[in-house]
């Protein structure tokens, strides 16, 4: 599997067909809807939807337990921080004592802790789907078939693949670290120590790619202002036509509705 493929997952399933502008449309309008819905309906009923397609993926167990071990920390954070300091706190939900000091539980807290978790529930999974089912080597193409700039499209492809490619980075030098005999596992603090080694190389060869791809993309005519050729098919289906069709009308919509209310029409 190449480096720009690192997260794509193979699979027959139905959302690997779709054309990755459908995909990409679907991501921006459902992250959209997300952010500025308010209403605890209609965010009930964007968690139905977002249910239904992790469910007709090909990567629901992975898309799952990814968003369960970054949701679940962020939740018990907030929890803490926001239950317990924050200054709009007024009505205790519950207290208890540490060394000697009660310490109490607002509910305004967590209300805004379960807003902002809320928020992330509906985002990561979307966007780990979005990752997962898309080929990175056609979505590029087709973004500058779509009148994308190619810099603008590098830069978004590059942004996707930084963490995986970081990852694999890590795995490899640490690999190669623990052959020299240096202690990767252990204690709290061994980790740390340990960590430091593979910092440094981690940030040495990020900084080297980058110098080689730039080169790459010069040597392949990035820059080239005329019309380049692509070797995928960037033709739309008409499913897929209809898909972005019905997100572009139905966000225009939810956008005169949310202005229509906030003007009190």
């Amino acid at each position: 599997m190449s480096t720009s493929s690192l997260s794509y997952q193979n699979s027959s399933g139905l959302l690997n067909h779709l054309n990755p502008i459908t995909k990409l449309y679907f991501m921006i309008w459902f992250v959209m809807l997300s952010l500025f819905a308010s209403e605890p309906l209609f965010i009930a009923a964007l968690f139905v939807l977002l249910t239904g397609v992790v469910a007709i993926s090909s990567c629901a167990m992975k898309v799952t337990k990814l968003s369960v071990s970054i949701l679940t920390p962020i939740f018990l954070f907030l929890s803490v921080v926001h239950g317990l300091v924050n200054p709009a706190n007024s009505e205790v939900l519950f207290s208890f004592t540490v060394f000697g000091y009660v310490m109490e539980v607002g509910r305004e807290g967590i209300v805004i802790t379960l807003n902002l978790v809320s928020k992330l529930a509906l985002i990561l999974p979307v966007v780990f789907i979005f990752v997962f089912t898309t080929k990175q080597e056609e979505l590029m193409p087709n973004l500058i078939h779509k009148g994308v700039p190619p810099t603008v499209s590098y830069l978004f492809l590059a942004s996707i693949n930084v963490i995986p490619q970081i990852k694999q980075k890590m795995e490899v030098i640490r690999l190669a670290q623990e052959t020299r005999g240096i202690k990767m596992d252990g204690s709290f603090l061994t980790r740390v120590k340990a960590f430091i080694p593979i910092l440094m190389p981690v940030i040495l060869s990020s900084l080297s790619d980058i110098h080689s791809r730039s080169i790459t993309l010069e040597i392949r005519s990035f820059g080239v202002s005329r019309k380049t050729t692509s070797l995928y098919d960037l033709e739309e289906s008409k499913v897929d036509k209809l898909i972005q069709r019905f997100l572009i009308v139905s966000f225009l919509l939810f956008i005169c509705i949310k202005v229509a209310v906030k003007l009190g029409v």
